[in-house]
């Protein structure tokens, strides 16, 4: 069947070549995005907000991309069928994260990396398997929530081990009644007795709760705020079978149970009754990590697709040279940067993370304002995510539907990214209130800047 001319040209092309060897990956997009903006920056001062991406290492992000592409990436699939356990591949990414990491002391580290470049290590390993960056998740919250809050004790005993990947920890939030929000949470209780502390419940979809060594749990005493505790796996918690969910499909998620679970005093992290303010601490640098997966996985989908569109052909055409398809990739690609602009310029610019790494001289209004800002940047990213992976999936059609195809698993993968550390709807209202309290902080101290 002949389609008339203009019908055809409109559909195919022809009127408008493209060479579709010319159209960047993901790679070449951020190397441009980069570029573009050290060139603002150098044009004047109202570029400021973008100093930190002078700093940053283009070697961490090739390592991990590298890293990535090579065991991951062949991979990914697999992964999430369980066909290959994630513990085969969380060794390779330890070692590659060792030299980086510090044994952290005083409430602050040095290099943790700076989260720039924690960032782009969870992008990165995100690109290849979101189950395998769920896995450092679980074990960063619990490192980080000791960094943070820990004692010299504490921090001595638990985070060298961490960093050497010789013990694995979680971070036991979420309640089987409240959700993640840490004021509602009833799930576990304690109470004293004899200068002990003894406490009952269970906590549920906490990661690496199958495997974990220690947990970060919080619980709540009888009209009291919560406290967060250090437990112990043996004669501690114990953990029920892995959950089959349809995102996150190869990592570790269960419930952990404690019954009569009785604990010292040198079990509590920072003191009793500080719990919600750790959590809040410690989930905004989870929301950036889970923003840092988002965007791996646009890109990973960005790439599938692209080398989709060129290898598929629609009448004598690839699909890369229709228009048409070309705007979808280019839709991709706009979602992408958007997402990094946001991520690297707002969340990660000057003084906002260097002030965020210390437990303590924190101004308040600084600590919710970015708080809240981290909350923003985690819906945006997750939501422009559910938008990409649609893209893709639309692009590629029923090949996209195929178990084997990546495309499926980071359709899958993409709803977990909508809810996990706080559902997006609720998140976005946080994100407007925090991008107001940053401007007033910031307007105060000299900086000029918009609120939105």
């Amino acid at each position: 069947m002949h389609l008339p001319k203009k019908l055809d040209n409109l559909l195919h092309g022809h009127s408008n070549p493209v060479d579709i060897d010319l159209i960047p990956n993901s790679v070449e997009i951020r190397q441009r995005f980069i570029e573009d903006k050290l060139l603002k920056e150098r044009h004047g001062p109202e570029f400021t907000e973008y100093a930190r991406l002078k700093d940053y290492n283009p070697a961490i992000f090739k390592m991990f991309r590298d890293l990535s592409i090579k065991h991951l990436v062949p991979n990914t699939t697999k992964i999430h069928s369980k066909q290959v356990d994630i513990m085969d591949f969380v060794p390779i990414f330890s070692d590659a994260l060792l030299p980086s990491i510090d044994e952290y002391f005083e409430g602050y580290t040095h290099s943790l990396m700076n989260r720039f470049d924690q960032a782009e290590i969870f992008e990165n390993i995100a690109y290849g398997s979101s189950s395998v960056a769920a896995y450092f998740v679980g074990n960063g919250l619990f490192t980080i929530a000791l960094s943070l809050y820990g004692s010299w004790d504490q921090q001595t005993k638990f985070c060298g081990d961490l960093a050497k990947n010789s013990i694995v920890g979680c971070f036991a939030l979420t309640g089987d009644a409240g959700g993640s929000n840490p004021l509602g949470l009833k799930s576990v209780t304690y109470t004293k007795k004899d200068g002990k502390y003894v406490l009952n419940g269970k906590k549920v979809f906490v990661t690496n709760g199958p495997i974990a060594d220690h947990a970060i749990v919080f619980a709540e005493e009888k009209d009291a705020d919560i406290t967060a505790f250090i437990v112990p796996a043996n004669n501690g918690f114990t953990s029920g079978k892995s959950n089959d969910m349809m995102g996150w499909r190869g990592s570790k998620n269960s419930e952990i149970f404690l019954d009569n679970v009785v604990l010292s005093e040198e079990n509590i992290l920072d003191s009793e009754h500080q719990g919600y303010e750790l959590a809040m601490h410690v989930l905004y640098h989870m929301r950036i990590n889970v923003a840092a997966q988002a965007l791996g996985l646009m890109e990973r989908a960005y790439d599938e697709t692209l080398a989709f569109t060129k290898l598929k052909s629609s009448g004598n055409k690839k699909l890369a040279e229709i228009p048409q398809v070309r705007e979808k990739l280019k839709a991709i690609e706009e979602s992408i940067n958007s997402v990094r602009e946001k991520m690297y310029t707002e969340t990660l610019g000057p003084r906002f993370d260097r002030q965020m790494r210390y437990r303590h001289n924190v101004e308040l209004k600084f600590r919710q304002a970015t708080v809240a800002r981290s909350s923003d940047i985690k819906a945006y990213a997750t939501n422009e995510l559910t938008k990409v992976a649609n893209i893709a999936m639309d692009l590629q059609g029923a090949w996209g539907r195929c178990e084997e195809n990546p495309i499926s698993t980071i359709h899958s993968d993409t709803p977990i990214y909508r809810i996990i550390a706080g559902s997006n709807d609720l998140l976005i209202s946080q994100g407007k209130k925090g991008s107001q309290l940053m401007g007033e902080y910031l307007n105060s101290n000299g900086y000029i800047v918009k609120t939105s």
